[in-house]
């Protein structure tokens, strides 16, 4: 046989079922918030990163362009080296 449920049992079970999805909703909020701070750390870690990377790729295009300028003035020297041998040995271009 059913047990009656009179309005005030049921306004008490009511109750209870919304403090227990408000303690519910106020663990995942919590669990949330440490997420967010979390996440935070690891996008100023990003961040550290990032600003690594865009140091070494300063780095990287100065070398580079050293590397172009040596290799220029090296090959310019070969040209003037290779006429003079040219002219020397009756070779002419």
């Amino acid at each position: 046989m059913a047990k009656k449920v009179t309005l005030e049992n049921l306004a008490v079970m009511i109750k209870k079922g919304f403090d227990e999805n408000a303690e519910q909703h106020r663990q995942i909020f919590k669990r949330l918030k440490k997420h967010d701070e979390e996440f935070e750390k690891i996008d100023g870690r990003f961040e550290k990163i990032d600003g690594r990377f865009e140091y070494a790729n300063a780095r990287l295009d100065t070398i580079e362009a050293d590397i172009k300028e040596v290799k220029d003035e090296l090959i310019e020297n070969l040209k003037v080296r290779v006429e003079a041998v040219e002219k020397r040995v009756g070779i002419f271009t």
